[in-house]
């Protein structure tokens, strides 16, 4: 912590204090209402010993638990408590948990829908030729060359490309770009595209990073997913949203509840233990 500034130690002094404060506030208040608490969980067991295995060297977790006054046998009852606190956490919150409803869900996606709308997406292949150096001839000449190749038969724009095309990434698919929106490739090149039927080739195109033939595969209008399509996605992020606020309210009872204060200088003059 010496290499932080004293605005930076004080805060990060807050937080750990802040979360050592909630876990014992928390099993004190557990085993307030639960003194036996719930059956240890068997995957106790096996997340001590993963914990465990995670050191390149066997002999490194023995030594490591040992300098946290640690065992096998601790380490588990630890992760017991911890999944004991954790399961009166959830049920604590589980009534403002159970306020996402489906219908919930439904009048968040009227309300948002608009924001959900899919852009209208191409998906189309190039032949790639970047921007001549300076003091170098316009690679005009070149790109137009290969397009005289494949207006005569003689070669598709997926061969050219996978032969002459500069753009590393699609020149191994035969020039092929996938799918995209206007946000992923340059206004210039998008509005060569818009230009495009599906199935058409593009004449010469410049862009500010090149030359291009464009081939437009397929295109996708915009479009607004309907509700059972976005259900399952929308109910998750409210119910995540709505178990991290309740986890906080939940916290900021108990500590009402015990009328905790921590003064300013207490955090100031704690220092980690060594």
């Amino acid at each position: 912590m010496a290499s932080l500034s004293p605005e930076s130690q004080h805060q990060l002094r807050r937080e750990v204090l802040d979360r050592l404060i909630d876990d014992r506030l928390v099993r004190i208040f557990r085993l307030e209402d639960d003194p036996g608490g719930a059956a240890p969980s068997p995957s106790a067991r096996q997340e001590a010993d993963m914990m465990q295995r995670q050191f390149a060297e066997p002999e490194e977790a023995p030594s490591r638990m040992a300098a946290q006054h640690l065992t096998s046998k601790t380490l588990t009852a630890q992760i017991e408590e911890s999944q004991r606190d954790e399961a009166w956490i959830a049920a604590q919150i589980q009534p403002e948990v159970a306020k996402i409803t489906p219908q919930v869900v439904q009048a968040w996606y009227e309300h948002h829908k608009e924001a959900l709308r899919i852009p209208h997406a191409w998906h189309a292949a190039h032949l790639f030729l970047a921007q001549a150096s300076p003091g170098k001839p316009d690679r005009e000449a070149e790109i137009r060359e290969l397009q005289q190749q494949m207006l005569a038969g003689r070669s598709t724009l997926a061969q050219l490309a996978a032969a002459h095309s500069e753009d590393e990434r699609s020149r191994k698919l035969g020039g092929d770009l996938g799918w995209f929106t206007h946000e992923r490739m340059p206004a210039d090149f998008i509005a060569a595209v818009r230009g495009l039927r599906v199935g058409q080739v593009s004449g010469l195109v410049r862009t500010r990073l090149g030359w291009h033939l464009i081939l437009l595969k397929e295109q996708r209008a915009s479009h607004l997913p309907a509700f059972d399509e976005v259900q399952v996605e929308i109910s998750a992020m409210l119910t995540s949203q709505r178990r991290e606020s309740a986890v906080q309210e939940l916290l900021a009872a108990l500590r009402k509840r015990t009328q905790l204060l921590i003064q300013d200088e207490v955090i100031s003059s704690t220092e980690p233990a060594r």
